[in-house]
């Protein structure tokens, strides 16, 4: 699912005439540099009645997280506060206790999201550009200094 604004069209819908059964993962892609506010909602999928939940729920951004509201005719998601930028090891700052989590999103990005499965790879994006790399390290660094 693409989402780019507040309103559809601007965010896929998906309505199903008949009973969807749910199963496998979900793709959350923000889009057009929108990044959405707490509290906003989507509804991505209408339907006759549904059975079943994702499993997964993968998001491309550590801007913002995803609550999933399972209705019976619908499926809502509803942003909630991510993780501020810089924030590795997800306790809520960013901060000194963030360097080592940063150097294995660097290094070892399979390692770090074993170890930190419950924060988003990409809060180590600090430039934006989709990528956990070489180029982050000095915005890292800078911001953890001011």
């Amino acid at each position: 699912m693409e989402i780019g604004g507040a309103s559809p069209p601007q965010f896929d819908r998906l309505n199903v005439n008949t009973s969807a059964a749910l199963n496998g993962a979900l793709r959350v892609r923000l889009i057009d540099g929108f990044v959405p506010e707490p509290g906003d909602e989507f509804t991505i999928m209408t339907c006759a009645s549904r059975s079943g939940e994702f499993s997964t729920i993968d998001l491309d951004t550590a801007a913002v997280d995803f609550e999933v509201e399972y209705n019976v005719n619908n499926i809502t998601l509803r942003a909630v506060g991510a993780n501020p930028l810089g924030d590795l090891n997800c306790d809520g700052a960013f901060d000194l206790l963030d360097v080592a989590a940063f150097v294995q999103a660097l290094v070892d990005p399979t390692g770090y999201e074993s170890t930190h499965s419950n924060c988003a790879i990409l809060n180590a994006d600090l430039n934006s550009d989709g990528l956990v790399d070489g180029d982050d390290v000095p915005l890292f660094v800078s911001a953890l200094l001011d």
